[in-house]
């Protein structure tokens, strides 16, 4: 492992922040042709957030200069989501790419093309030339690169990152996963706006989300009132085909899931009360309300559907949420928590962080920490060590940077 310090700091920030501010400009003058290409897999509101958010996050660099500009590693890997490739490309690749003088990606094979299209229209390998694209089956890019690089980053499922890890044991292993991220409407919650969030999150993207709610907690006081006006908005939504601007919801990547949601709905037959629809052979979910009363479970059973499914529990008081939120089921998986209220609840969220009247498509900014608390959302670990924290990639590889700077003694 080679380390590197940069002997003008001022110097590198401002050639970062030109290379941004370049490919910020590129992203706005090539937003009809990224909006083409995005179209083909995701709707158009998702297009143009993605759009938006990388623009942002490009023009914002500064807030992340004095990590950016500390130092260098050799190689750094990244394994690439399958949802949102413009800003997942941004920022799990290009911008801690600044940290490494080699980038190698593997995206996803499913969209595969997509990630070359997006690569041409920003013209990457001019711009970057150091980040390269590596499209190779799992295990092979494992042995090829992973096993050799200085950081991995990876997104998806927390047991798929533990194989990936073992690949690479001395490496620093950023894991950016997904939690259940539930919401609380409270009886205080101004009712049009909970529902409003609770679509906006849910059905974002068809609802291949990560940071979608996989439970959403409803006061038994208005839960009549919330169900109904849920269901008035749900009959407003295009369903369809992401070629036509207004449609919201349309086909799922991930086919192969399908069945576990289906096997989810038959499941709660008498529990489901809109939806319930799903189209295998054009790979569309349809819009799903199951409400169920978390006094009459056992055990609360979730799942990341990865789909535009609201799983609604009624409860009680405060005494039910306390004993959902003190399992360990919950506190491994623990994300973000969005309440609606006029006050929060006096119950205690662990590992959470918690938003109040906001859902995290409200608050994310790619300049920012992102995340958790849990052991299986996130983390970072090195020299088997494991950090649980709301994560910014760049400032954990500058901290990564430093610690190694100080144990070795030398760069």
């Amino acid at each position: 492992m080679s380390l590197y310090l940069n002997d003008n700091k001022e110097k590198t920030s401002a050639g970062i922040a030109q290379q941004c501010s370049i490919l910020a400009s590129t992203i706005e003058s090539k937003h009809d042709l990224l909006i083409g290409e995005l179209l083909k897999y995701e709707s158009f509101e998702a297009a143009e957030d993605e759009i938006r958010k990388s623009v942002d996050c490009l023009k914002n660099i500064s807030k992340e200069s004095e990590w950016l500009s500390y130092g260098k590693v050799d190689l750094l890997c990244t394994i690439i989501p399958i949802n949102l490739p413009l800003y997942s490309l941004i920022i799990f690749a290009i911008t801690p790419g600044f940290i490494a003088n080699e980038v190698i990606i593997r995206p996803p094979v499913l969209i595969k093309d997509v990630f070359q299209k997006i690569s041409e229209l920003l013209n990457l390998e001019k711009l970057l030339p150091h980040i390269k694209f590596i499209v190779m089956e799992r295990t092979l890019f494992g042995e090829a690169y992973i096993s050799v690089a200085d950081v991995v980053i990876f997104t998806g499922r927390y047991e798929n990152a533990k194989i990936v890890q073992k690949i690479c044991p001395n490496a620093l292993f950023i894991y950016d996963g997904a939690g259940i991220n539930p919401l609380i409407i409270t009886d205080s919650a101004n009712l049009a706006m909970a529902v409003e969030k609770t679509i906006k999150t849910r059905v974002f993207n068809s609802g291949q989300d990560c940071a979608g709610p996989d439970i959403i907690f409803v006061h038994k006081n208005i839960l009549s009132k919330f169900k109904d006006k849920l269901l008035i908005e749900l009959d407003k939504i295009e369903i369809g085909d992401y070629r036509s601007r207004a449609v919201r919801i349309g086909r799922i990547l991930k086919i192969n899931s399908l069945s576990a949601i289906k096997d989810f709905f038959n499941a709660r037959t008498q529990s489901l009360v809109y939806g319930g629809k799903i189209d295998f052979q054009n790979g569309i979910v349809y819009p799903t309300v199951i409400i169920e009363n978390i006094r009459e479970l056992n055990d609360i059973v979730t799942m990341e559907f990865f789909a535009p499914v609201f799983y609604l529990l009624s409860y009680h008081d405060d005494n039910d949420l306390k004993k959902y939120f003190s399992q360990k089921s919950y506190r491994d998986f623990a994300m973000y928590t969005s309440i609606f209220g006029k006050v929060l609840p006096p119950i205690e969220i662990p590992n959470s962080t918690i938003l109040h009247n906001q859902i995290i498509n409200d608050t994310e900014q790619g300049n920012d920490p992102y995340g958790g608390y849990g052991p299986k959302t996130n983390y970072v670990s090195y020299d088997g060590i494991y950090y649980n924290r709301p994560l910014l990639i760049s400032r954990e590889i500058c901290s990564y940077l430093k610690y190694r700077i100080s144990r070795n003694k030398y760069i």
